[in-house]
């Protein structure tokens, strides 16, 4: 019974959390990457921007930062950052896992959900998914790829 609630209550979440940054300026966000040296997003102003927030604890992860490891290779012009969000104890495993992806631009922010980065987007959601335009604006945001991802960065 609990586990339909949650579900019930996960549900009733995504559509928001899907549209609540779309068609409006992106969140300022600075972001940690694995050499130790900070990135704006804002420096990226000029051309479209991928963002992906992931978790080595979260099961859709891998399939998310693969895809966008492809699309990445076909199109390195467009930044993509995939942006970790587990604890900086797990800091090995991460830096291990992401040997898997290397067309994409690794931010190690390791503070779990009390990540700047994390909140700025209001993050309640492992994989999420946006696309900034090259004006700054978020033209997609989702916890999954669809179609409305390459559109979105057309």
């Amino acid at each position: 019974m609990y586990k339909i609630l949650f579900l019930a209550l996960l549900s009733a979440c995504t559509p928001a959390m899907e549209t609540q940054f779309l068609n409006k300026p992106a969140p300022v966000t600075v972001m940690s990457q694995t050499d130790g040296r900070n990135v704006a997003l804002s420096q990226f102003q000029g051309s479209p921007s991928v963002i992906c927030f992931w978790a080595l604890w979260c099961k859709q992860s891998p399939e998310v930062l693969e895809e966008l490891n492809e699309f990445a290779e076909k199109n390195r012009d467009i930044p993509i950052f995939a942006i970790n969000i587990d604890k900086f104890e797990k800091e090995q495993e991460v830096l291990d896992r992401i040997k898997r992806y290397p067309y994409l631009r690794h931010v190690y922010s390791g503070n779990d959900i009390g990540d700047s980065a994390y909140v700025a987007w209001q993050g309640e959601m492992i994989p999420f998914v946006a696309v900034i335009d090259s004006e700054g604006i978020v033209r997609y945001s989702k916890d999954e790829i669809s179609e409305d991802f390459y559109k979105a960065l057309k």
